[in-house]
């Protein structure tokens, strides 16, 4: 395994990890974030597995979502 794809596995647990506590414990469901966000739930899902490279944009979607 290369090094990004640590980065990228270790990206989408920390991504899950904030929607799922989101709000004092009432995490959203990947189609709920993913409305939200503006991106696919099928999408949302690769980023969380560290299966794609997501783009920069989508990227600060996230964080601006979750207040990072």
């Amino acid at each position: 395994m290369k090094e990004y794809d640590i980065y990228k596995k270790e990206l989408g647990k920390k991504i899950r990890f904030l929607r799922k506590g989101m709000e004092k414990g009432k995490g959203m469901n990947q189609k709920q974030f993913g409305a939200e966000v503006g991106i696919d739930e099928r999408q949302l899902r690769k980023i969380e597995k560290g299966q794609t490279n997501p783009r920069l944009n989508t990227l600060f979607r996230i964080a601006d979502f979750l207040e990072l």
